[in-house]
C-alpha cells in the first residue's frame, strides 16, 4: 500500500535487526528458566519443611490436625513458590512460540517440572542447606520465613526451646532460650528419661510445666535437629 510506505518514508522507520528479537527471546528464556529454578528451590524447602513437621507430637503444639496444619504450613515458601510460577508462565507465554500453548498448559508443565526438580533437590540436601543458611544469615528467619519455630516458645503454654549452656547436676540444666533469656530446668524423671540428648551446645525442645518465671520442669525433651537449628546455634555462637 503506497500509503504505508508513505508513513515509513516519512517517520523514518527502519527494520529491527535480526538479533534483537533473538536477544529478546533468549532473555525471556532466561528469565523463564531462572524462576523454574528458583521455584524448585522452594519445592525443596517445602519437602523439607513438611517432612519435619513434627507429626507425631501435634496435640502437644494444637488441639486438632487440622489447626496444627494451619498452624505451621509453610506460608512464605508457598508464596515465594507462587510468585516464582507465575513468572515462569509469564515468560514462556511471550517467548516466540509460547502463543502456541494454552496457559493450562503451560502452567501445568510448570508445576510439573517444579515437583520434580524440587524432589531431586531435596534429596540431594538443597532444602536442609538453605533453611540453615536462611536460620544463620537472615534476622527475621523466626518471624517470616519458619515462623512455626516459635510455637515451641511458649512456656506458659508448656513448651521451651533453645540451648543448653550448662549442667549443673545430673537432672539440673540451664537453657538460654531464643530470647536469650536463661532458665534452669529440672528434668522429671519419671516422664523424661535422661539419655545423650542432654549435651551443652545442642538445640532442645521441650514439653512440661514453667513453674516459676525462670524455672521449668521438663516431662519430655527432644533433640531440634531440624528446622531453624542453624537459627537457634548460631545466636549462642
Amino acid at each position: 500500500d503506497s500509503s504505508i510506505l508513505e508513513t515509513i518514508k516519512e517517520n523514518k522507520i527502519k527494520p529491527k535487526a535480526r538479533w534483537t528479537f533473538l536477544l529478546k527471546d533468549y532473555v525471556v528464556w532466561a528469565l523463564g528458566l531462572a524462576s523454574l529454578i528458583l521455584g524448585s528451590v522452594a519445592i525443596a524447602v517445602i519437602i523439607y519443611l513438611v517432612k519435619n513437621n513434627e507429626w507425631d507430637i501435634y496435640t502437644e503444639l494444637s488441639g486438632s490436625m487440622l489447626e496444627f496444619v494451619l498452624l505451621t504450613m509453610p506460608y512464605f515458601w508457598l508464596v515465594f513458590l507462587a510468585i516464582f510460577i507465575f513468572v515462569i508462565n509469564y515468560n514462556l507465554k511471550h517467548t516466540k512460540k509460547g502463543y502456541k500453548f494454552s496457559l493450562s498448559t503451560i502452567f501445568s508443565a510448570s508445576i510439573f517440572v517444579s515437583i520434580l526438580l524440587g524432589t531431586l533437590f531435596f534429596y540431594a540436601g538443597l532444602g536442609q542447606a538453605l533453611d540453615d543458611v536462611l536460620g544463620e544469615k537472615v534476622s527475621f528467619y523466626d518471624t517470616i520465613i519458619n515462623p512455626r519455630v516459635m510455637i515451641w516458645n511458649n512456656p506458659e503454654a508448656g513448651r521451651l526451646i533453645g540451648i543448653i549452656t550448662e549442667k549443673v547436676s545430673d537432672r539440673e540444666f540451664y537453657l538460654s532460650d531464643v530470647q536469650n533469656k536463661r532458665w534452669l530446668l529440672y528434668v522429671n524423671d519419671n516422664k523424661a528419661p535422661l539419655d545423650a540428648k542432654i549435651d551443652c551446645g545442642r538445640p532442645v525442645k521441650m514439653t512440661g510445666k514453667m513453674e516459676a518465671d525462670d524455672y521449668f520442669v521438663v516431662e519430655q525433651i527432644f533433640i531440634h535437629d531440624g528446622p531453624g537449628r542453624r537459627m537457634l546455634k548460631h545466636r549462642f555462637e
